[in-house]
């Protein structure tokens, strides 16, 4: 027999194996989107996106789905309660050789969102000369004026408080398009979280029934922005956030971010999570999953104003270019 043939078929062979792995690892790289090895900096958008880059290390980081809400008469107004959208996102470490430790963001990508805040009073001015010169709604409320407009196609100002008389409205009649009403009348705007974000994280409960528990078991989110665990007949100065039991998962509330009127980054983007710590060993891969909840709050007053208005976007989850070993 030739062998010089018999060298050549062997390489054929071999040839065709590596190709046939490549194409594999190539197949399994486009389903997945996975992060593996080596990390550097990249990110996840509403579905899994990934790289990879010759290593050991498998991160994988599971964004979810695009959140959306749209407020109308049908689904919106007394007795409704709030209106949301939800979705789970995930991040994920396995070790390779060693016990490794890497940082991520979360961030919530505003795509669209013309939501204001309707939380407010109206007061009876009798002059221009009640006018502040504050220029920014934080400055003109820590000075403890009004930041007000006459109608809805004038600009807000600050006016002096000292200037002005309160006209006092019942719960339906409490909005802007009513105090526009009255004769020389202002709406002075507060900025009461209306449109949030609520990020919810695991816990260890592992079915409904010992999630949601009886009594029911959640937060009390406080005025002020603490949160307490005490029970909801002692949450009456504050707002009773329950235990939510989706995916086959439960999730507590952790915190809670105003988005109303959008004042993002320049990138048009809210962080909700700085550089969280993830850690594996060999011996046990981690998942670190979240659940964010877009909500639209039900106040007790009329929010008229914001019917019809959309909001839509994303979590977006980004791998910090650093990564600690933590030992063998």
């Amino acid at each position: 027999m030739d062998r010089s043939n018999n060298d050549e078929k062997n390489n054929n062979v071999i040839l065709l194996i590596v190709i046939a792995i490549a194409t594999m690892v190539i197949v399994v790289v486009g389903a997945t989107f996975a992060y593996l090895a080596d990390i550097v900096e990249n990110e996840a958008t509403a579905n899994i996106g990934g790289k990879t880059d010759g290593g050991s290390d498998m991160f994988l980081l599971d964004a979810g789905d695009i959140l959306s809400l749209n407020v109308t008469y049908d689904n919106f107004g007394i007795n409704t309660g709030d209106q949301t959208d939800s979705t789970v996102a995930s991040v994920s470490l396995a070790a390779g050789k060693e016990n490794i430790t890497h940082k991520y963001n979360m961030y919530l990508n505003v795509i669209n969102n013309d939501f204001e805040y309707t939380s407010g009073n109206c007061y009876s001015v009798s002059t221009e000369a009640g006018k502040s010169i504050a220029q920014t709604m934080d400055a003109c409320v820590a000075e403890g004026n009004l930041w007000a407009r006459r109608t809805d196609e004038e600009e807000y100002s600050c006016y002096q408080k000292a200037a002005s008389v309160e006209i006092p409205l019942d719960a339906i009649n409490k909005n802007e398009l009513t105090c526009d009403r009255y004769e020389n009348a202002i709406w002075a705007k507060e900025a009461v979280p209306e449109l949030v974000l609520d990020l919810y994280t695991l816990t260890e409960d592992t079915t409904e029934e010992s999630c949601v528990g009886e009594p029911t078991k959640g937060v009390c989110l406080r005025t002020s922005g603490s949160i307490d665990y005490s029970s909801e007949t002692e949450c009456s100065d504050g707002t009773w956030i329950p235990n939510v039991f989706k995916a086959g998962k439960c999730f507590k509330f952790s915190k809670r971010v105003d988005i109303t009127e959008s004042r993002p980054d320049k990138n048009n983007r809210y962080e909700i999570i700085k550089e969280k710590e993830i850690t594996s060993s060999r011996k046990e891969d981690v998942t670190e999953y979240y659940l964010a909840t877009i909500r639209m709050v039900n106040l007790e007053h009329n929010q008229v104003i914001n019917t019809s208005k959309l909001f839509s976007g994303n979590l977006v989850l980004s791998v910090v270019d650093e990564d600690v070993n933590t030992g063998q």
